[in-house]
């Protein structure tokens, strides 16, 4: 053996986006959710971004240099963020939802099949027919809260362009991101 370390900690697989839609983003959780911000649900700030899978026991070592092939071989992905959304769970969720091209799902399904043939464990939401693309404005949000959040940025939201361009590798627990690769340009 190579030196090789799984772990049982979990990782998020992202997409994130430019520099002027993050701080487009970055300014709707200001206005909508002040005081909150945007926040992993241990409190820490975290970049605006679109998650493709959720992962634990996995290769991180050997992992970096798959997402690096699939980030060589893959151009940025337009998208628009135009819709508001709330994930009915416990944990509190307002969120954009970007428009679903193939390209998108495409990416999506590869990075889950990448991350299943070096034996990581895919979360449940991730997986093919169940993955809701979203980019989180706020989370942690007591429940009393949540319509008047809608309400605000319902009030505010104007349809955002956005280019995904850069995968990364997200310890999600601290969060910290490990590495990212930048997508080849079109």
């Amino acid at each position: 053996m190579s030196g090789l370390i799984v772990t049982t900690l979990r990782y998020a697989i992202v997409l994130d986006l430019d520099d002027r839609a993050a701080a487009a983003v970055h300014e709707i959780t200001e206005r909508v959710a002040p005081g909150i911000g945007h926040r992993d649900i241990s409190g820490a700030s975290v970049a605006p971004h679109v998650t493709l899978a959720a992962s634990s026991a996995l290769d991180v070592e050997g992992f970096q240099s798959v997402l690096a092939a699939v980030s060589v071989r893959t151009s940025p992905v337009a998208t628009t963020f135009a819709s508001l959304g709330v994930f009915p769970t416990g944990e509190g969720v307002i969120f954009l939802a970007p428009t679903v091209s193939r390209e998108l799902l495409d990416l999506q399904l590869q990075v889950i099949t990448d991350l299943q043939d070096i034996g990581a464990q895919i979360e449940g939401y991730w997986l093919p027919g169940q993955w809701v693309p979203h980019c989180t404005l706020a989370t942690g949000i007591p429940p009393e809260l949540i319509s008047r959040m809608v309400e605000g940025a319902l009030k505010i939201l104007r349809p955002t362009n956005a280019s995904l361009v850069r995968l990364s590798l997200v310890e999600i627990n601290s969060p910290r991101r490990l590495y990212a690769f930048e997508l080849k340009p079109g």
